[in-house]
């Protein structure tokens, strides 16, 4: 904060304010009276800010306290050297939350001095009486943190998921409306009834189960493996109606959840911070070599995929933000039906080397 009884730099050692967690900062805070001032204390402390759709908070890290109970001269300068570890929870800009370090210079003044530059302040600025000069002769400057320098890293993993509920249901609903109908218009015959409800029963016994069982996957593997140069690559198992499947498409994105406590009752806010572009096949691979990177023996299909560039964490120890990541699997047959699956994925980032 600018004023006119205190000057203060914050000067770091190092050339950019951008830092990997364990690492060291270092630097020097130069502290410089325009009047003399009886202060209490001069110092420093690191703080982590947290604004957004949440309770906004702050938690101080660190704090060193250079001289108590002095008085600064006008026009000396007094500097002091300041030390510390970069804390483990990097920075984050996010849709709904944001992170920020800063570290903050101390100036507490002694009672006579307090009162003499706060009534000053306030008359020379036309500002009431309640206004807050507590902080008045503090000075910030915001640091980064960034998880790590490391690329991303997806975790090998080989598992089934399971199809979403959702189109089964859509064909059995159709097959319920579908003799509900054929019994509204076949009422007005009653020589019909008989036929229609056989027509229903039938619909849903054999017609429905065999669209669903030959037009759906109910369940798919699914192999996701890392590649270098920040990539991975997702393979699909697609053995079982490959001859009715027509394309499949597959992307990931990143999704930012956030628990808002400041009302009555807990409001989540999500939003997806990144969306890669879709890959889609529209041809099958067959893999007769059990050697090959595809490791299936019948039909597959394999997608690579890069990781983002952006400075997304992969892990943020706030209770109230959450991040994830998922790949969006859709698989389409011929008719237009499509069995869609959704699957979590591991994103590490080695520490910084």
């Amino acid at each position: 904060m600018q004023n006119d009884y205190l000057d203060t730099q914050i000067l770091f050692h190092q050339d950019d304010h951008v830092f990997f967690p364990g690492a060291n900062i270092s630097g020097q805070i130069i502290f410089t009276p325009k009047i003399d001032l009886k202060i209490q204390e001069i110092g420093y402390q690191v703080v982590m800010i947290v604004k957004g759709h949440i309770i906004p908070s702050s938690k101080t890290y660190t704090q060193q306290i250079f001289l108590r109970n002095k008085t600064l001269k006008k026009g000396q300068n007094y500097n002091y050297n300041f030390r510390f570890i970069v804390p483990e929870q990097s920075t984050y800009d996010g849709k709904n939350i944001d992170i920020t370090w800063e570290i903050e210079s101390i100036a507490n003044l002694q009672t006579d001095s307090y009162l003499k530059v706060r009534n000053d302040y306030l008359k020379r600025n036309n500002l009431l009486r309640h206004h807050d000069t507590n902080t008045l002769l503090w000075n910030k400057s915001v640091f980064e943190i960034l998880e790590s320098d490391q690329p991303y890293t997806v975790e090998l993993k080989n598992e089934t998921i399971e199809n979403s509920p959702i189109l089964a249901g859509a064909f059995f609903a159709g097959g319920t409306f579908a003799v509900a109908g054929l019994s509204a218009f076949f009422e007005l015959n009653n020589q019909f009834e008989i036929v229609s409800a056989t027509a229903g029963i039938l619909f849903i016994t054999f017609l429905v189960p065999y669209l669903y069982k030959n037009n759906i996957l109910n369940s798919i593997n699914v192999n996701t493996k890392p590649l270098g140069d920040n990539q991975f690559i997702v393979l699909l198992d697609l053995a079982r109606n490959f001859k009715r499947i027509q394309k499949v498409s597959v992307n990931y994105e990143v999704f930012e959840e956030v628990k808002d406590r400041s009302k009555d009752n807990i409001v989540v806010h999500k939003s997806k911070i990144y969306d890669s572009s879709s890959i889609e096949k529209h041809k099958v691979t067959m893999a007769t070599d059990k050697s090959d990177i595809l490791d299936y023996p019948e039909i597959s299909y394999d997608f690579i995929f890069d990781l983002p560039t952006e400075n997304i964490p992969t892990s943020i120890t706030l209770y109230d933000l959450k991040l994830y990541w998922k790949i969006n699997i859709t698989v389409y047959f011929l008719g237009g039906f499509t069995s869609t699956f959704v699957k979590n994925i591991d994103v590490k980032r080695e520490n910084k080397k």
